[in-house]
């Protein structure tokens, strides 16, 4: 059986509520963002980092250790090209026209990602939408062996 199995993947342009917001907006500007970028303190990064999890989950080091090994242009690049990919055609229009069974694993507590836009894939026969309760927008970190049974690792499941 092949499936597509897609984790914490913005559905479309509208949902991803923390590219629109005030950080991301200012660090896309040309000469500002590039002084912002170069005076985040680690602490800022991790504060920063806080909207990848629920509420009341640590950010751990490897995180912020990853953000501060990557560059301003790097950072607002993949924003820009997630935004360009998902204007042109959202998620669930593009599953819809695959053959495939597609797994949509999506953390309750997302802050970056609007959780009510998975309501877009409602028409979509191929696709199934389910959510982790306890999980923000990285749940393979936050709830993994959940996210493993999900996606059926180790349990036989190709």
């Amino acid at each position: 059986m092949t499936r597509l199995i897609l984790v914490n993947a913005p559905p479309s342009y509208a949902s991803r509520t923390a590219a629109r917001g005030r950080n991301e907006r200012i660090l896309a500007l040309p000469v500002i963002g590039d002084l912002v970028w170069r005076s985040l303190s680690e602490a800022r990064l991790k504060a920063t980092m806080a909207s990848a999890f629920a509420p009341g989950h640590d950010v751990d080091d490897v995180f912020v250790e990853d953000l501060g090994r990557t560059t301003r242009a790097a950072f607002v690049g993949a924003s820009a090209a997630i935004d360009d990919y998902l204007r042109r055609r959202p998620l669930p229009q593009r599953i819809g026209a695959l053959t495939q069974e597609t797994l949509v694993v999506f953390g309750e507590r997302d802050g970056r990602v609007d959780p009510a836009s998975l309501d877009g894939y409602g028409p979509v026969a191929n696709a199934t939408v389910v959510t982790i309760p306890e999980a923000g927008h990285t749940p393979i970190w936050e709830a993994p062996e959940r996210t493993a049974d999900l996606i059926g690792v180790g349990a036989g499941v190709r």
